[in-house]
């Protein structure tokens, strides 16, 4: 699986979204203009002592993360990284993807460094799609309410890539796709479509974000499968 990662991470970072045998797994944005952000120094940032820490919004029952999120220290680096994600979501929705930041659909992504030194972070959407007889899943409170309705051709797309080379670049990945699929467990696969973080590289922190916040807010962590 770590040969697989690198030659995947490799061939996007050099804007190749086509496996070996020519099948596209991933779809490349065009981001419009996004501050310069240093893989390196994001890493640091994301490992060192965090700022003060801060109540992320909670609605009703439905807690989006389960602490108390913190600052990164760089309002500067924060506010890039801020940025590069919305600016990301727009590029995507202007391809035809659909996603949007909300508590629903993308609300959290998750920064890691790869075997060779790459950073990057690893986008989860529609992480609460409504419940139905193709998505048979109860997600809890935070399902309630939904305005995601499961598709699988929504879902198979819900894994969204950033990589901080020069240039920044972001892709929307096809976890149906060889290249991809091989990558996710046989318990993630359809209806969930889940590519995990760790699969990529060693998890730094975690990140979360809605329209209504000006920051985001940082969890550091160590590798673990928590998220859907």
């Amino acid at each position: 699986v770590k040969d697989a990662v690198a030659e995947m991470l490799l061939r996007l970072e050099r804007g190749v979204s086509q496996d070996e045998h020519g099948q596209r797994f991933a779809c490349e944005l065009h981001l419009a203009s996004v501050p310069v952000i240093a893989g390196p120094r994001l890493a640091a940032a994301a490992c060192k002592k965090l700022g003060p820490t801060w109540a992320f919004p909670s609605f009703g029952r439905c807690h989006l993360v389960t602490q108390d999120v913190q600052s990164l220290g760089q309002e500067e680096l924060d506010s890039a990284v801020r940025e590069a994600i919305f600016s990301t979501v727009a590029a995507a929705q202007a391809e035809g993807f659909h996603v949007q930041v909300c508590r629903h659909d993308l609300f959290h992504g998750h920064l890691f460094r790869g075997e060779r030194g790459e950073v990057g972070i690893l986008l989860h959407a529609c992480e609460y799609p409504s419940q139905n007889d193709d998505f048979p899943v109860n997600l809890g409170f935070c399902q309630a309410d939904t305005q995601v309705k499961y598709e699988d051709t929504v879902m198979q797309h819900r894994n969204i890539l950033l990589l901080f080379s020069r240039p920044l670049r972001a892709f929307v990945l096809d976890a149906e796709s060889d290249c991809v699929k091989a990558l996710i467990p046989e318990y993630a696969r359809k209806p969930m479509y889940t590519l995990y973080e760790d699969t990529l590289g060693e998890p730094l922190a975690d990140m979360y974000f809605l329209s209504s916040e000006n920051k985001l807010g940082w969890v550091q962590r160590r590798s673990s499968k928590v998220h859907l």
